[in-house]
């Protein structure tokens, strides 16, 4: 299920029924603003831009939603809030976990054992532990990136007060899934012109929110996953 999809599902179910929708004049700015962003071609050509081609699945959907409730500042899902924040000019939802008042404010376990391939080697100048997240850099020994490094992966464990990630709505492409039986989310981020792809997982284990992300392959991020077992 593509972020897309969790906006159109959560406006179906919140006004099911017709009279449950709001009865609301939208001025002629804020229609004038939402055909920007759903019909791009009809702008005159001083007002298109190039981005709205790339994010037109997600933007239409986050317009839909706007358009049917009339706000769309936060939205939630699968134990997880997104708050949409312009930064430095691009549109972002930030991504947050639910039910923390319970959680552990700080590390005070690491829940799994990182069982990786063999191939992936541990940097242990790099290895942090923080207050509120602690992470562990790996590289594969037996691939050798297009500038010559090689693909690396992050393992994060956060603290659900501490957690947050952005999510661009030009670049990322999201999908909800289920990672080890708890809600979670593939994310993808194409980086054009280096040629390659971060890929994330997200998911809540229940106390804290676990993080893979790195440039290499999301099936082998996934095997990662298949591989870290409970402490």
């Amino acid at each position: 299920m593509t972020l897309a999809n969790i906006l159109e599902e959560i406006a179906e179910q919140e006004y099911a029924l017709p009279k449950a929708a709001p009865k609301h004049f939208f001025s002629f700015k804020h229609r004038r603003a939402m055909n920007k962003i759903l019909y791009p071609d009809n702008l005159p050509k001083a007002e298109k831009k190039p981005a709205f081609k790339r994010r037109a699945v997600i933007l239409a959907a986050i317009a839909l939603l706007a358009v049917v409730t009339g706000a769309v500042s936060i939205i939630r899902h699968g134990g997880f809030w997104f708050n949409k924040e312009r930064i430095e000019g691009y549109d972002y939802f930030i991504m947050h976990a639910e039910n923390d008042k319970n959680a552990p404010k700080t590390i005070e376990k690491l829940c799994y054992n990182y069982n990786l391939p063999q191939k992936y080697k541990v940097l242990d100048k790099m290895c942090q532990d923080h207050e509120d997240y602690t992470v562990m850099y790996y590289y594969d020994s037996e691939t050798t990136s297009i500038n010559g490094g090689h693909p690396f992966v992050m393992v994060l464990q956060w603290t659900k007060q501490g957690f947050y990630s952005p999510v661009d709505t030009d670049e990322d492409v999201v999908e909800a899934i289920e990672v080890k039986g708890s809600s979670g989310f593939k994310i993808v981020k194409t980086i054009g012109e280096l040629e390659y792809d971060i890929n994330t997982v997200i998911w809540d284990c229940g106390e804290y929110i676990h993080v893979i992300v790195g440039t290499i392959p999301m099936e082998d991020i996934m095997t990662v996953i298949d591989g870290m077992t409970e402490k």
